[in-house]
């Protein structure tokens, strides 16, 4: 571990696995881990030694990058980022999916279950929780210098703070390293537009594959993989790429 790793760490008050009762929670690990996506071919590929994954909700695409590493026999470390109060998605559908939140007292106790799941999967030795909005994770980060390999976007699909969060993280990124975004898909005409803007703003090629798009500083890892998003973006429920939505190409420049 870098000591730019073990001074967040400390500053975070310690290693917040020590001592939970992880077996109080059963193992609830609701998300995705799809070996196929280009996440984990890039994890394959690069071996990074910090994976930063910004929007981490229950700790299952965390755990399968942080698995991977262990079959690599690769020193890396998974940076989870999240405030794990849920998004408007999450808050809005949350009486209909019987407090998915799991609120108490009217605050959110998602993290205590992503900290279960974790210790489950016994993968407490890799992963690292920040508790924080990405803006600020970012800031701090930036003050220690920790400068991931690999940092995937999962957080809010909104296109201000998908624009926000693609600002903020790219200067954080290693040279040589990748940004690996999720939802560009038909369902997210935010993460469609803010990726679009991003790549004309910092003059990048917009490519994807199966959903998640890629900005490379330096030679793409899985660049064979990919394909020109400009005008598509993936349907999930098809599996195959399809035009872009009109609300995605009407958004800001």
């Amino acid at each position: 571990m870098t000591t730019a790793l073990a001074r967040l760490i400390d500053i975070l008050g310690g290693d917040p696995f020590t001592g939970f009762p992880y077996q109080s929670y059963q193992a609830d690990r609701q998300g995705w881990a799809d070996p196929r996506s280009i996440l984990m071919t890039v994890v394959r590929r690069m071996h990074p030694t910090l994976v930063a994954e910004i929007g981490s909700w229950k700790g299952d695409s965390a755990i399968a990058v942080a698995r991977e590493l262990d079959a690599l026999a690769a020193p890396g470390s998974v940076l989870c980022v999240d405030t794990w109060l849920g998004g408007v998605e999450h808050i809005l559908g949350d009486g209909d999916n019987g407090n998915w939140l799991r609120r108490e007292h009217g605050f959110p106790q998602i993290y205590r279950q992503f900290l279960a799941n974790v210790m489950h999967a016994g993968m407490q030795g890799r992963i690292i929780p920040v508790p924080q909005t990405s803006t600020i994770a970012a800031r701090l980060l930036t003050h220690l210098g920790v400068r991931p390999q690999v940092i995937f976007l999962d957080a809010s699909h909104d296109f201000i703070d998908l624009s926000i969060d693609l600002s903020l993280y790219w200067p954080l990124l290693a040279e040589g390293g990748v940004i690996v975004g999720d939802g560009y898909t038909k369902f997210w005409p935010g993460v469609i537009a803010a990726a679009r803007r991003f790549a004309r703003q910092q003059n990048l090629p917009l490519v994807a594959h199966r959903g998640q798009f890629v900005f490379a500083k330096g030679a793409n890892p899985v660049a064979e993989l990919c394909a020109p998003a400009e005008q598509t973006c993936w349907d999930p429920e098809t599996e195959v790429e399809v035009p872009i939505p009109a609300e995605a190409v009407a958004a800001p420049a």
